[in-house]
């Protein structure tokens, strides 16, 4: 997912397992990944510590595709710190899928028919995750025109 996670070879089962290997994994390792799938699910891999800073670009699409209607307005009303152009560019397209989609409903058929297809397009990689915030500009806002058009 967003961080890789390496799981320890521990010993080769003998038997009718032969060849096969068995994995170890901590439970510690367990909770990490369980607090990233968590994070990605609500959206939050931002905001979340799961991926450090700063996040890898393809969280922000995460942030668009899982922020309800209040979030996206508050997004969208935000000035961005000086220097920080990936929560510039976000607050941008959080005023441009208001805009795009006027009503709560509106918002989530857009996430569920776009910003969410493009989000598992990205974790698959079956589309490079955006190189910029002009590039994430461009990914998403050609996502709503498609889901539009």
């Amino acid at each position: 997912m967003w961080l890789r996670h390496k799981v320890r070879k521990e010993e080769k089962v003998s038997g009718p397992e032969i060849g096969r290997e068995r994995r170890h994994v901590s439970s510690a390792r367990l909770d990490g990944v369980l607090a990233e799938a968590t994070a990605v699910i609500e959206g939050t891999v931002v905001d979340s510590a799961v991926c450090g800073w700063p996040p890898p670009p393809a969280a922000w699409v995460n942030k668009l595709a899982h922020a309800d209607w209040d979030e996206i307005c508050a997004l969208s009303n935000t000035r961005h710190r000086p220097g920080r152009v990936w929560e510039g560019a976000t607050s941008f397209l959080a005023a441009e899928m208001r805009t795009f989609a006027d009503t709560p409903a509106a918002l989530l058929d857009l996430q569920r028919c776009a910003l969410i297809p493009l989000e598992l397009e990205i974790l698959a990689h079956r589309v490079e995750p955006p190189e910029s915030p002009a590039d994430l500009i461009e990914m998403v806002t050609a996502e709503m025109h498609r889901y539009q058009g």
